[in-house]
């Protein structure tokens, strides 16, 4: 709690002066004392329980409001039961201290148990999760926290986490702010609306405290200003990047809007981690840093690092065992309803090879004894899905018991030679079905493969490609239907459906858009992250489910020609589109970032190919054209990329300097460490995206060569946001120089202009009052006459009053001199303040102008400007800047910087200024 004007004084009373007020208590010992109160151990004599009774200052039962919002608080919270609360039991007011009786957590605080380390990721992943549920119990109910912090997190013996010192909450819809001036919450941990909207405050603010809290369990400290990524600050897996950047995002409206939603993300990342040695081996989805596989491998920065290493949780039971508090996985990482469902379902399809062969893969193709390899039987219809009259009873090709062996009573066969879609991927995607995949099932001109072998969305779309496939579409309530009833799994299935970057206009991988018929209840919504459609289990409905989720999937061909669902086949229509002037339908997996859309396509091709591909679809390879883009090719292109694996970007090294394809500045980049090599020693000409070992993507060089990438990203640019140059194009490094300065003398010079006119006129005031108090004089005396004329002139010359006088003239004109050059001092002081604020905004200039050029390799360009920057060190040189002169910097330092002169400035001072 922080507040302007109002200040107490609290004594905490002894156990034994306690004890008095307290008469169905015996109040055995005390605990604490904090901020807002001191907390005791006592037993509730009635029910022989033991609790904990927090007492407030007086001053608190003196506010009305406070004591209302008290009361209402504390009813509120003793209606509420959940395990990762602090039960409230009683509450009400003795001897002017409001007080309130809660459950006793036989444990200390996470602040205590934490220590300032970092902990293991699963273990802070664990619980922030279970925060999360219990702060969802209670938003649920109407009431907010407002000082979630480590110190107010108690943890049992257990290390189950419970929210404590809801003394603070309020209900929602309250101001942060009361008529006390008292603004609640903790530095560090309150999320910006306390302080700057204070009306504003609701269950997201609970939210940003919680994501504050994430980073410090994970890094051992709360975030820097701008905050970096907990990633790359302890190796811990890159999806916590994402949790913490949103729940901690400074716009209420970009956080998540509801604790709930904060806990299944994480839950998610933990699934991921229960297998870390599948998570790693699966080809584009790696989801744990090599760092982070190993207890106490984690480095942190030493700035942050007080131990060696992440370490479990420091708890009572801790202490009494050797071994780690490590709560069980299967409770850690429990995700509620649908996701739990999801990740534990394991579909068997009687079928396949994969139930008799083990880790085999299951796209095989059986023989027949004559060593000729068979055709799936089609159904008798011709006819495709949707236009069949009743898919639901065309049904799935017919096959023989001898083909489908039952695992239990017949002896396994020895399984026929695997072959890889390699072998058949080229026939197949030209809709050649002479051969077909064990498994497969043909209806009509289409034949769809259930792949049991679970895969992000995005790890089924790189699949489904290397098959020559798509991701399968049923586009109809009839397809649907055909599909639920035939392709059975007790799991939701993958299909080739997203809102394909348009958030909320859903389209299927052959561009039909979506009938919202087929969604679930609830299910399809706008403005979420879950943007991927699957195949509901035992239902004839669709969910949209988050990428991350590994699930099983349906491929498809087309008989006679590619399937239209394919990435080619979607990035070559959406060129027609563009082309013919028609609304854009952007390919299924599409991001949209700041209105700018991007895609990862699987494909390992040259980086001309990917360019050409790349425009022909109306776009081109990616560029990062502003800060955003750039974050997100740091904090989600690396996490989708995968550990080893790179993809080609829109960049190339030509004409001496590192450029981008749209033609745009090359600014925004951020290299990997030691990046880039000098291009023409190593032939690394071209741009690509790397993750680094923390899983964030830097931009690096490659030969541009088949093979080198496994990807590539193309961009569909939104041209408001493009980072296109002036007119003049990127000019040389002294041509911008000199554009520069102009500019800079156009905005910084009317200040010290203001300046030089004020001294200007001080002087031409003190001539006039020179001349009327020597009128008398100089009538009489012909040298006095020369002598003033003489005076006259060098003011006029030099813009200023003289310093000094001689003794003769002190006597005539001393005093209005005297006055002047006061004036002038005062004047000259503010020129030179003025002067020194130019000079910091001209060096910031040049600073953010070098940083550009060293990125795209203008070595020359670069060391021409580090040159102005040194010399504009110095007054003379600035002086001359600021007089409108074009200075030009060498690369040696000029005469002056080690003491000598530099070359003489033109007659005359700055703007007329003295310096």
């Amino acid at each position: 709690m922080t507040q302007d004007h109002v200040d107490y004084d609290f004594t905490a009373p002894s156990p034994e002066e306690l004890e008095q007020f307290f008469p169905a208590y015996k109040i055995n010992g005390f605990i604490a004392q904090g901020g807002m109160g001191a907390v005791y151990s006592a037993t509730q004599t009635s029910l022989d329980r033991p609790v904990a009774i927090k007492i407030l200052p007086k001053v608190f039962s003196n506010d009305p409001q406070f004591q209302a919002t008290f009361e209402s608080e504390a009813k509120a919270m003793a209606r509420l039961s959940h395990s990762n609360l602090i039960a409230v039991f009683d509450f009400g007011e003795a001897d002017g201290m409001l007080y309130i009786v809660m459950e006793l957590v036989d444990g200390k605080s996470l602040h205590d148990s934490c220590r300032g380390e970092s902990i293991e990721q699963k273990e802070a992943g664990r619980l922030v999760s279970e925060i999360c549920r219990g702060l969802a119990h209670a938003h649920k109910a109407g009431i907010i926290h407002r000082d979630i912090k480590p110190g107010n997190i108690l943890l049992t013996s257990s290390a189950e986490p419970k929210i404590g010192d809801f003394g603070l909450a309020h209900p929602l819809g309250e101001s942060a702010l009361n008529e006390g001036g008292y603004i609640w919450g903790t530095p560090g941990y309150s999320a910006p609306e306390v302080v700057d909207n204070p009306d504003g405050v609701d269950q997201r603010t609970d939210i940003f405290a919680v994501g504050i809290l994430l980073f410090e369990l994970l890094t051992g400290g709360i975030p820097a200003t701008p905050p970096g990524l907990p990633s790359v600050l302890s190796g811990c897996d890159a999806g916590f990047d994402t949790v913490f950047r949103r729940a901690a995002h400074p716009d209420p409206a970009k956080r998540y809007p509801d604790a709930d939603a904060m806990a299944q993300d994480i839950d998610a990342i933990l699934q991921r981690l229960k297998n870390p040695a599948a998570a790693a081996g699966a080809k584009g989805s790696r989801l744990v840093p090599r760092a982070a596989k190993k207890r106490g491998a984690i480095k942190r920065p030493a700035a942050l690092r007080t131990g060696a290493a992440s370490r479990p949780l420091d708890t009572p039971t801790a202490k009494k065992s050797s071994a780690p508090i490590v709560i069980s996985l299967v409770a850690v990482v429990a995700v509620i309803g649908l996701a739990a469902f999801i990740l534990s379902g394991q579909n068997r399809n009687p079928g396949s090879s994969s139930e008799r062969s083990g880790n085999r893969k299951i796209v095989t193709t059986p023989k027949s004894p004559s060593g000729k390899a068979k055709s799936a039987k089609s159904p008798p219809s011709p006819e495709e899905i949707a236009k069949s009259p009743d898919p639901a009873k065309t049904g799935p090709a017919e096959s023989s018991p001898k083909d489908t062996p039952d695992p239990v009573t017949d002896p396994v066969p020895e399984p026929p030679a695997p072959v890889s879609f390699g072998v058949l991927a080229e026939s197949l995607g030209n809709g050649n079905f002479a051969e077909l995949p064990e498994g497969a099932v043909q209806i009509g001109s289409f034949v769809f493969l259930l792949v049991n072998e679970p895969a992000t969305w995005r790890g089924a779309l790189q699949k489904a490609e290397e098959a020559g496939a798509q991701l399968a579409v049923f586009d109809s309530p009839k397809a649907v239907t055909w599909a639920s009833e035939n392709l059975k799994s007790d799991s939701p299935l993958w299909l080739g459906l997203s809102d394909s970057g348009t958030e909320g206009t859903w389209y299927w991988a052959n561009g039909t858009p979506l009938n919202a018929q087929l969604w679930a209840p609830g299910q399809g919504g706008e403005g979420d992250k879950i943007n991927f459609g699957a195949l509901l289990p035992g239902s004839q409905v669709l969910d949209d489910l988050e990428e991350s989720l590994e699930l099983p999937f349906v491929i498809q061909w087309v008989e006679n020609r590619k399937a239209p669902g394919t990435l080619n086949e979607q990035m070559s229509r959406l060129g027609q589109n563009f082309r013919a002037k028609q609304p854009p339908v952007f390919p299924t997996g599409s991001i949209n970032v700041g209105g700018s859309r991007f895609l990862l396509v699987p494909q390992k091709v040259s980086w001309e190919a990917a360019n050409t591909a790349a425009v022909t679809s109306g776009g081109h390879l990616a560029v990062p054209s502003f800060q955003e883009e750039t974050d997100w090719i740091a904090a989600d292109l690396g996490k989708l990329l995968g550990d080893g694996n790179a993809a080609w970007m829109g960049g190339r090294f030509t004409g001496g300097t590192w450029k981008f394809a749209t033609g745009e500045l090359f600014y925004f980049v951020d290299w990997a460490h030691g990046e880039p090599e000098d291009p023409a020693a190593s032939g690394k000409t071209f741009l690509a995206v790397r993750p680094n070992n923390a899983g964030a993507g830097r931009l690096a060089a490659g030969s541009g060569s088949e093979g080198e990438a496994d990807y590539y990203v193309v961009e569909w640019s939104a041209p408001s946001r493009r980072n296109m140059p002036g007119p003049d194009g990127d000019r040389s490094a002294t041509e911008w120089l000199t554009s520069y300065r102009n500019t800079f003398l156009q905005d910084q010079g009317k200040p010290i202009e203001g300046v030089s006119k004020e001294i200007r006129e001080n002087a031409q005031s003190w001539i006039r009052d020179m001349k009327r108090d020597t009128k008398d004089v100089r009538q009489f005396s012909k040298v006095a006459s020369l002598y003033i004329d003489s005076l006259e002139e060098e003011v006029e010359r030099t813009g200023r009053v003289p310093d000094e006088l001689p003794r003769e003239a002190a006597a005539f004109i001393g005093e209005s001199h005297g006055k002047a050059l006061g004036k002038q001092g005062k004047m000259e002081g503010k020129s030179s303040g003025a002067v020194e604020k130019s000079k910091v905004v001209y060096q910031s200039g040049l600073e953010t102008e070098v940083t550009r050029r060293a990125k795209i390799g203008d070595k020359k360009g670069t060391a021409y400007l580090k040159a102005d920057r040194e010399h504009a060190q110095d007054d003379n040189y600035f002086g001359r800047i600021l007089d409108g002169e074009n200075p030009q910097p060498t690369q040696a330092p000029e005469p002056g910087e080690n003491g000598k002169e530099l070359p003489a400035p033109k007659t005359g001072s700055v703007f007329g200024v003295d310096r």
